[in-house]
């Protein structure tokens, strides 16, 4: 049977049919098909956009550029520092999610650049709601190979590298791996300490964070 999306008038002599208690099975399916078709076609209602926010401790200051509400990406900037390495170490992290912008950062009193810089994507992405689409751009090449690429053998062969040893940074790696399997992530590599805006305020949250570490 040939179904085909019913017209008005057609609607209404299976709505008399209905109410006679005549209505067919042929009359359902034509329906069922309808419906359907009219919820395809149907256009989704764009949100209203509405300026980024950024959070800070005198309260929330517009900035650009805004991510409307209906955008349904996360803007999401890490960067890691260390002072010796390993030493005292630091991350920044900023996250442009529904319209607002936020900065986290934390820090160790002794570990690594490499640990700062997993962290940070880490930290950032747990706050993240469930199943949410993300662009995280990092300087690190050491993060954004080893979560696109490295990974992979790292897991097929046991958390061994090619060198036949213990991947270091392992518990980190299995925490963020497990994150990025909640979420789709794109991972985009900047170069460092370069100009680029938010990377540059990231690098100030890790040397920020590296200070209060020493306490």
């Amino acid at each position: 049977m040939l179904l085909r999306k019913l017209s008005a008038r057609q609607l209404e002599a299976i709505e008399k049919r209905f109410r006679a208690g005549k209505v067919t099975d042929k009359d359902v399916e034509h329906l069922i098909f309808t419906v359907r078709a009219f919820l395809e076609e149907k256009p989704r209602r764009a949100e209203p956009t509405q300026p980024v926010k950024r959070s800070s401790e005198s309260g929330t200051v517009p900035v650009a550029p805004a991510v409307g509400r209906g955008t349904a990406t996360v803007q999401v900037f890490t960067d890691g520092a260390c002072e010796g390495n390993p030493g005292p170490g630091g991350w920044g992290a900023i996250v442009r999610m529904n319209g607002t912008e936020k900065e986290l950062s934390g820090g160790e009193r002794h570990t690594t650049n490499n640990r700062m810089e997993l962290s940070a994507a880490i930290e950032a992405l747990k706050i993240l709601p469930p199943s949410s689409r993300v662009v995280l751009t990092t300087d690190s090449q050491y993060v954004q190979k080893g979560i696109t690429q490295w990974i992979k053998n790292w897991k097929r062969n046991g958390w061994i590298n090619a060198a036949k040893e213990p991947v270091k940074n392992a518990d980190l790696w299995r925490e963020l791996d497990a994150l990025c399997s909640e979420h789709s992530v794109e991972w985009r590599w900047v170069r460092g300490h370069a100009g680029h805006a938010e990377n540059e305020r990231c690098d100030a949250l890790a040397r920020e964070a590296i200070s209060k570490a020493r306490r």
